[in-house]
């Protein structure tokens, strides 16, 4: 999975890319984009290329050509990744090179699609056709790749309002296209979708005819009751895929859909085979609002529909597996890496704008190497068999791995400790115990603890040790990818997070309410009680002593009689499990005894590279001699490198990207590929991965290349591969 190579092509790409100019295209109202090549000469598929005469293999999304909807001038703009002869990326000029060339479509195009299909090789191909659709509009215009122009000068009239669309072409073993494409269009009337297809001719002069003719016919082909259909996605066929042991969809393309949620329906999934009308649902986590897929469709992603789950907060990325299913229970949902769920994968409570899938990707990443007593990180550049993306609304691109089921983590180095130090407190004159004096000064001791961690770049832990002077060593095993940056503390004889100020009376008596964290507390537990208020203060007026624990409460042994003007009780650990162990981010994490081998469990945050199987996420070998005095503590900075790979732009250096009434660059829908671009002004084509995304916020269209250095949530410049086009 993982590849480092060299760096001095990606230094010639930095420099290129970002000394490239666009040509302006005066693009308004960029909601979509379609990745398109031009087929050989010959009339076989494009996706073969020559390198110094040798054919060249190129995976993922075919990528001569970016189709773009200018919804607001109604047409389509082409920026063109590779031109012989001209260094960078420019759109497309008209025949008068004067002008940028304007494919003029169907009123406010909103969403895109091309027919596409799969080589003798297994690699994605595309065919001669892009189409262009609005939602609401019963219409859609067939867009020639090769001629630039929409065919029969006019769209298609479709039998009802569409909701999305999709194309796949059939290549034969000659790798040649076929005499005919398959357009699928999906409509809603108010009561049912309808589900079309239209079998059109791939020579265009053909085609034109039909449409003159009238003879181009729409299909029904399926009906779907109360529900509109809210995303169609082309799925190539995968030899040896079976439902309960029959093939299906192993031999043609086939269509997976998703209905809309509403109050009254719940959104489904499935996958439809066209033929036979047979589907079979994915067992998605919720109803899914968009799909995403890679050139090897033996797994699909979709978007959860957040409307169904009640908010941004509750949506993400989610996967099936397309290999086998059940008819009962339909394709399931896959493992990550370590073998639990696949999860749903998202970084905030920003809404998600758009997903992609890029086969065998490569993103930058760090690696850690050993330099004399301490580690150095280098940068290099990684492949993941499913390299996904998603835009979302706070303007960031976030990558994932598929195959793996996690968000990328950026930086390799593992969470460790990096400091840590034990305060104990000092006598009162009351023989009392505490940090402060009456007049607020300071009492105890603070000493800096020594931590020593081991570097075994083999391993995928930390095993740090801290040392306390006549104290003896405190052991940990920190797993990585579980904990985020924070202090961490183990207190002796410490108040309860959550059983600390809770109101009471004399009234009470021994039975106290404890709000539902009564399960941290144990028998023999002491119980403070105080007097006063808020704007006086409060003050100790007595102690108990934890007898019995029950639903909602706590029993201690006595109700002091000082205390009859009890305002407020706390409670701190005691008895045989006198240590609380807390961390700012995590909160209350358990007790433990002086000699004990605490464990402390969490879900993963990001799995990182070389993570195979889950780990406890923290473990603490505790020595039996402990920090002594009530509240007294050790304190450590757990140090976690956790930076998920992500990316926005700096709108101040790519003002291409900017708008002139917000800031922030907001991305929409994007895609990964392995772009072409010419970097000598000469014939050759060199080959880099590359997210392209549409910036509605901006009219734009921003490129980031994945093969410079960058750390995770970088605001991108055109030095570090940004570029923008409009």
């Amino acid at each position: 999975m993982k590849t480092w190579l060299s760096f001095g092509l990606l230094a010639a790409l930095a420099g290129c890319t970002s000394a490239t100019s666009a040509t302006t295209a005066n693009l308004i109202g960029t909601h979509d984009l379609v990745f398109v090549d031009q087929e050989a000469g010959d009339g076989t598929v494009a996706r073969l290329d020559f390198d110094g005469g040798v054919l060249m293999e190129i995976n993922g999304v075919p990528s001569r050509y970016l189709f773009v909807t200018s919804a607001d001038t109604n047409e389509l703009r082409v920026l063109e990744l590779y031109k012989e002869g001209v260094i960078g990326r420019g759109f497309m000029r008209a025949p008068n090179p004067l002008e940028t060339l304007s494919i003029p479509v169907l009123n406010r195009p909103t969403m895109l699609a091309t027919d596409e299909g799969r080589n003798s090789h297994g690699a994605r191909v595309t065919g001669r056709y892009v189409f262009a659709a609005r939602g609401g509009g019963s219409e859609v215009s067939v867009v020639s790749v090769t001629g630039r122009r929409q065919i029969g000068g006019g769209p298609l009239p479709v039998p009802a309002p569409v909701t999305a669309l999709g194309a796949a072409l059939q290549v034969g073993a000659d790798q040649r296209l076929p005499a005919t494409t398959q357009l699928f269009v999906s409509t809603w009337d108010g009561a049912e979708a309808n589900l079309y297809r239209a079998t059109l001719s791939t020579n265009a002069a053909e085609l034109e005819a039909q449409i003159a003719a009238g003879t181009v016919r729409f299909t029904r082909i399926a009906i779907i009751d109360r529900a509109p259909i809210a995303a169609l996605l082309v799925v190539a066929p995968l030899p040896g895929r079976v439902v309960d042991g029959a093939p299906f969809c192993a031999a043609e393309a086939c269509l997976a859909l998703a209905t809309r949620a509403s109050p009254t329906v719940v959104g489904e999934s499935f996958l439809f085979e066209p033929s036979t009308g047979r589907h079979v649902p994915l067992a998605f986590k919720g109803p899914i609002r968009k799909f995403a897929a890679g050139a090897v469709t033996s797994r699909i992603y979709g978007l959860l529909d957040e409307v169904a789950c009640g908010g941004p907060q509750c949506g993400g990325v989610v996967a099936v597996d397309l290999a086998t299913a059940t008819a009962s229970g339909g394709f399931a949902e896959p493992k990550n890496a370590v073998g639990e769920a696949f999860g749903a994968l998202r970084e905030s409570d920003a809404l998600i704008t758009g997903l992609t899938i890029g086969q065998d990707g490569v993103v930058q990443q760090s690696q850690e190497s050993l330099v004399d007593a301490g580690s150095s990180l280098t940068l290099g550049q990684v492949s993941y068999a499913e390299l996904g993306a998603f835009a979302s609304s706070d303007g960031y691109i976030t990558y994932f791995s598929g195959d793996r089921g996690t968000v990328i983590d950026f930086d390799a180095r593992r969470s460790t400790i990096t400091s840590a130090l034990v305060r104990t407190p000092g006598t009162l004159p009351d023989g009392g115990e505490s940090f402060v004096t009456a007049d607020g000064g300071s009492i105890g001791t603070l000493v800096t603890a020594t931590v020593n961690s081991p570097l075994d770049l083999d391993l995928t832990y930390r095993t740090p040790t801290i040392s306390v002077t006549d104290l003896g060593d405190w052991k940990f095993d920190i797993s990585d990818g579980y904990l985020a940056t924070q202090e961490m503390v183990v207190a002796n004889r410490a108040q309860l997070p959550g059983l600390v100020g809770l109101g009471t009376t004399a009234a009470d008596g021994t039975r106290l309410a404890t709000g539902g964290f009564e399960v941290r507390a144990l028998v023999g537990d002491s119980v403070r009680f105080e007097v006063g208020t808020d704007a006086l203060g409060f003050t100790e007026c007595g102690r108990a002593v934890v007898t019995s624990i029950g639903a909602g409460f706590i029993e201690v042994d006595q109700s002091p009689a000082e205390c009859a003007q009890r305002a407020r009780f706390s409670v701190r650990s005691g008895g045989t499990r006198p240590l609380v162990i807390a961390g700012g981010v995590e909160g209350y994490m358990g007790r433990a005894a002086p000699g004990d081998v605490f464990t402390y469990n969490r879900p993963l945050v990001l799995i990182p590279l070389g993570v195979g199987a889950p780990r406890t996420a923290l473990t603490i070998t505790i020595p039996v001699a402990i920090p002594p005095g009530e509240g007294a503590f050790l304190s450590f900075s757990l140090t976690a490198y956790i930076n998920p790979l992500q990316v926005r732009i700096d709108t101040t250096a790519l003002t291409k990207c900017s708008s002139q009434l917000i800031s922030q660059v907001v991305f929409g829908n994007l895609g990964i590929m392995l772009a072409p671009v010419n970097l000598t002004g000469k014939t050759e084509a060199t080959f880099a991965w590359s997210t392209f995304a549409v910036v509605p916020s901006g009219n734009g269209v921003a490129e980031i290349s994945q093969s410079l250095t960058r750390s995770g949530g970088t605001a991108l410049t055109g030095t570090d591969g940004a570029a923008c086009y409009r």
